[in-house]
């Protein structure tokens, strides 16, 4: 499930938090709890690949577009992995690519964002990046205190 090696990508951003992959799946689940009042997001496909992981598709419609997330969750390696795509032809034209991955050596998840089809430029896509970032690192604190 990683990108190819000759894929090329316009922007990629790390970042590592500091706390275990449970409190991280949950901070990232949370986020699907809140109405978005840009878009109407449904569900359009839920499956158990194998015991360990399941993948859910989220298609999101608003001002006169459809995009769709594909979310793997595997608690065995335990990762997420999320790709942003435009087309129900899934993966042709994946726009965005996202990981959370737990790194037992650090006690800590890696965060990883490619963007691969850049509409923005890249000051307002990184401004978008760092300010869901920001939110993710509020809702962890959140969790946890």
């Amino acid at each position: 499930m990683n990108l190819k090696d000759d894929t090329v990508y316009s922007y990629k951003l790390d970042r590592t938090f500091n706390y275990g992959f449970n409190v991280v799946a949950t901070a990232y689940w949370s986020k699907y709890k809140k109405i978005n009042k840009y878009a109407s997001i449904t569900i359009a496909e839920i499956q158990q690949l194998d015991k360990d992981r399941f993948v859910f598709v989220r298609r999101m419609d608003g001002r006169g577009k459809t995009a769709y997330e594909r979310i793997v969750y595997d608690r065995r390696q335990p990762q997420i992995l999320s790709d942003l795509f435009t087309s129900e032809e899934e993966g042709r034209s994946i726009s965005e690519r996202s990981t959370y991955s737990w790194d037992s050596a650090n006690e800590a998840v890696n965060y990883t964002l490619f963007v691969v089809k850049e509409k923005l430029p890249r000051f307002i896509r990184s401004t978008i990046a760092r300010w869901g970032m920001h939110r993710m690192e509020r809702t962890l604190q959140k969790l946890t205190t």
